[in-house]
């Protein structure tokens, strides 16, 4: 009957399989013919589907077989995404992080591999005066290795001028540049550029971070002077002009905040932003061995693995005495803070004084674990897109914050600091109304209308003071973090007694 049914033209089945069959119907109650008929219908439909089921399966396993291990280790495309998922209602049910994030572009294996491809062609293309330089018939990385190995055999005091002297004879005029933060190394160099006679042939480029000292400053327009430098070409933030500008648009204390984003803004878009606008084949540093980190196992000439220029290092091989002796000697200008114990002297926030037995850069990010402020690496751990899509989410907040600050002032808002905290918040006469928020954040701006509102109301029935403090670049001081937990922002706080009571219901609740 089941054979009438679905597949008149089947092979008579044997009598084993019709017992197992009327076994079956027996054990699941079947007592009339059409019932059981309905019944083996549907025991073939879904003996057919998970038939196809398997056959898709062992199509899958045989394709990706690794996909199965990864579902069962927890690592699978499915478990993830369940994962993602879970992790977006939390971040929207719980409230935002103190750190904006940014989203990494998600880029396939293949990508990458057209990615390392592309960069690949760029350097033979831009590199091949190196190559025809040594012979051809070669990668670029084989011919630096090659031209590292002769200007290795040249006396350390000569390898800077026999470099440079190659470097004009190799590229075209204005296609390389040095680029220079005026510091002893770059004095040097710039100095045996101006006797060979090849000032003119090589662009001078600077980053300007905003952030230099004031003798550093200075410093540049005597050195202009001095070695009659017509042209610097100067590059900084494309949104600002000035560190006043800077603080408006960025806070002032993003190097403390978040400081991947700051050199990103201030020195490693900046750099590449003027090597592409000028076109720059080969650009010149004054970085050195002796100034250890990442710069310990530095070669005279190097591929730049992030776009594919060459790097120039003349004095690699020298160390700080030969370059002060350098300067010294042939009357240069110079920084006056390095008399004064700054043997590396980079930004204000991030240059200390080097004490007697530390390194040359010792005085440089103290206390980071740290020695380089991306410029020179090629490898980070976050992409320029993402640090770039962060950039823009943290200049929209602050351009926000300029009006906030202007409406809390006009309620009487006060705004608090971690400088002046305990003054204002732990010594206060009065019970405190804290909130903790960070200027690119959502949610902080949709309160502030309710804050505002809360503060215009209660503070002439309560006395209490209102305050708020951005989170983002400002830490609560140790002795009071137990008190201002900051899990997340927005964060309200009543202080009052030497204790806090921080509000945990949703906003809409405030």
């Amino acid at each position: 009957k089941v054979r009438r049914l679905c597949c008149p033209g089947m092979v008579e089945k044997s009598a084993s399989w019709n017992k197992r069959l009327r076994k079956m119907e027996r054990s699941l109650g079947v007592s009339s013919i059409k019932t059981a008929g309905r019944l083996r219908l549907c025991i073939l439909i879904f003996v057919g589907l998970c038939a196809v089921s398997t056959i898709f399966s062992w199509q899958s396993a045989s394709t990706h077989p690794h996909l199965a291990r990864q579902e069962q280790s927890g690592k699978g495309p499915v478990l993830k995404f369940a994962r993602e998922l879970s992790s977006q209602k939390e971040t929207q049910t719980t409230g935002n992080s103190q750190k904006p994030e940014s989203v990494e572009p998600k880029i396939e294996d293949s990508q990458k591999l057209a990615l390392l491809q592309k960069q690949s062609k760029i350097a033979e293309e831009l590199l091949s005066p190196v190559v025809d330089a040594v012979g051809g018939g070669m990668t670029p990385a084989d011919a630096l290795m090659i031209l590292n190995g002769k200007f290795s055999d040249i006396a350390v005091a000569d390898q800077p001028r026999e470099v440079l002297k190659w470097v004009a004879s190799v590229f075209p005029k204005k296609k390389w540049a040095q680029v220079t933060s005026f510091g002893l190394s770059g004095l040097v160099i710039t100095d045996l550029l101006k006797k060979l006679d090849l000032l003119n042939d090589a662009s001078i480029m600077t980053i300007d971070t905003l952030h230099l000292f004031p003798e550093t400053y200075q410093l540049i327009e005597e050195a202009k002077d001095h070695f009659d430098i017509t042209e610097l070409k100067v590059y900084r933030n494309k949104h600002v002009a000035s560190r006043d500008d800077f603080e408006r648009q960025y806070g002032a204390k993003l190097w403390k905040a978040d400081a991947p984003l700051y050199d990103y803004i201030t020195k490693v878009e900046p750099t590449r932003r003027g090597l592409e606008q000028l076109g720059i084949v080969a650009w010149i540093t004054g970085r050195r061995r002796s100034q250890g980190g990442e710069r310990e196992h530095l070669q005279l000439l190097e591929i730049d693995e992030a776009d594919g220029r060459l790097k120039i290092n003349p004095l690699a091989n020298w160390d700080f005495d030969e370059v002060y002796k350098a300067v010294k000697w042939n009357n240069l200008p110079y920084n006056p803070l390095v008399d004064k114990g700054y043997a590396s002297i980079g930004d204000v926030h991030s240059t200390q004084r080097v004490a007697g037995g530390e390194g040359e850069r010792a005085g440089r990010w103290k206390g980071q674990n740290r020695t380089e402020c991306g410029m020179h690496l090629s490898a980070r751990h976050e992409s320029a897109e993402v640090l770039a899509q962060r950039a823009d989410r943290v200049r929209s907040g602050y351009q926000w914050e300029q009006g906030a600050v202007v409406r809390a002032k006009e309620i009487g808002i006060i705004q608090v600091t971690e400088e002046d905290f305990k003054r204002t918040v732990l010594g206060a006469g009065a019970p405190v109304v804290l909130e903790i928020y960070s200027p690119w954040c959502p949610h902080c701006r949709n309160f502030e209308p309710t804050f505002n509102l809360l503060a215009g109301t209660l503070a002439p029935k309560t006395h209490a003071i209102f305050a708020r403090m951005d989170g983002y670049q400002n830490s609560v001081p140790p002795e009071a973090a137990k008190l201002f937990p900051v899990p997340d922002v927005p964060s309200l706080f009543v202080y009052a007694g030497g204790k806090a009571v921080q509000y945990t219901g949703v906003s809409q609740d405030y």
